[in-house]
């Protein structure tokens, strides 16, 4: 039965992103990124929404209580990485934007990598250690002074 649920989720997944990707990649074209992030934000809880409903993960968030309350409050957010999960489910649960850092080569994955190439997001280099830490600052920078939340996964990244 877990296989078949797996066999299901896999291809909803699949359906939808396709579809989503695409309209990502058109739509960046003219629509603010900040728009942009909160449409990707819902299919990711549609993404997290299916896995519940389909295979029966269940969520356990604790420290919400612990995020700063203010709209410009700078905010980096280190995530324990065990899978692509919680990286699916931050967008969902996060009062405000992230900007994720991700090695490069996700860019490369078909629909999905090329819709996170649109959003302003930083994607490093992993073998350019120095310029991918001057990226991370400069970029991160910018974007917390914006009001976006920065997120990093230092066991993934």
């Amino acid at each position: 039965m877990n296989f078949i649920r797996s066999l299901i989720h896999m291809l909803w997944m699949t359906i939808t992103v396709i579809p989503w990707a695409l309209v990502v990649v058109f739509a960046s074209l003219f629509m603010s990124s900040s728009r942009l992030y909160w449409w990707c934000a819902a299919w990711l809880r549609n993404a997290i929404n299916s896995g519940t409903f389909i295979l029966g993960i269940e969520n356990r968030i604790t420290g919400m209580e612990n995020l700063p309350l203010g709209e410009k409050d700078p905010v980096i957010l280190l995530v324990k990485h065990q899978s692509t999960w919680e990286t699916f489910l931050m967008p969902a649960i996060m009062p405000h934007p992230l900007a994720y850092v991700f090695k490069k080569e996700l860019l490369s994955v078909p629909f999905f990598g090329w819709a996170m190439g649109r959003m302003d997001m930083i994607h490093i280099d992993r073998s350019q250690r120095a310029q991918a830490f001057n990226k991370v600052v400069t970029q991160g920078k910018r974007l917390m002074d914006q009001g976006v939340w920065v997120i990093m996964f230092p066991e993934g990244t």
